[in-house]
């Protein structure tokens, strides 16, 4: 079912690239508002829920007035949170942060003048960053996982004037990154050790605000 997904995605992402004529290179940078995953296994940080304001996201390609292609570098999703750890006085925080590079095509539906609705796929790659450590930092691990990630984003874009555009909207993906990790720690004098933790991410989403230059 996912490679039947993908291979739309991709198809789709083709088909906008090839019919950009009259073409304009434009550029673009905005922050997330807000971030979404969807992770389960040993973590703290699990479940379906909101989390994180990102950094700065990145874009820049070509487009006309039906379509755009273009590379993306952001989608930030970053979360922590802390949980007691049996037998042990200290306290434990796992942390995540997620971003992605992708292949973007969107299709423009004008609805005013200087404003107007977009809506298509993205595929690409996928980096998240998994981190737990004890009080103090100094026992701080680190795990860098990366996968194939596609999905769809959707939003609204004002015309400032013939060069600026303010643009919003909500970015999707799917990815499938399945790991377990060990950990291993010595806390005062005793060495603790957590073997295949488990890490399971599958779904990713971000809310962004964006500013775009057409050249």
């Amino acid at each position: 079912m996912k490679m039947k997904k993908l291979s739309m995605v991709v198809g789709s992402c083709l088909f906008a690239a090839s019919s950009i004529q009259a073409n304009e290179f434009f550029v673009g940078a905005g922050i997330n508002t807000g971030g979404y995953y969807n992770l389960t296994g040993d973590h703290a940080v699990k479940g379906s829920q909101f989390g994180g304001i990102g950094l700065l996201n990145f874009k820049a390609g070509l487009q006309n007035e039906n379509f755009r292609v273009y590379g993306n570098f952001g989608d930030r999703v970053a979360a922590s949170k802390e949980q007691s750890v049996e037998g042990q006085n200290d306290l434990r925080w796992d942390s995540l942060e997620y971003r992605a590079l992708t292949a973007n095509a969107d299709f423009f539906a004008p609805v005013h003048e200087r404003v107007k609705l977009f809506v298509g796929p993205h595929v690409g790659l996928g980096f998240a960053e998994v981190e737990r450590y004890y009080q103090p930092e100094k026992d701080k691990q680190k795990h860098n996982v990366k996968a194939m990630v596609f999905g769809a984003q959707a939003g609204a874009i004002f015309d400032v004037n013939d060069n600026f555009s303010i643009e919003t909207g909500y970015r999707h993906s799917w990815t499938k990154i399945d790991e377990t990790f060990d950990y291993t720690f010595t806390r005062n004098n005793v060495k603790l050790e957590e073997k295949e933790q488990a890490f399971k991410l599958d779904q990713v989403g971000s809310v962004y605000l964006s500013a775009n230059y057409t050249f």
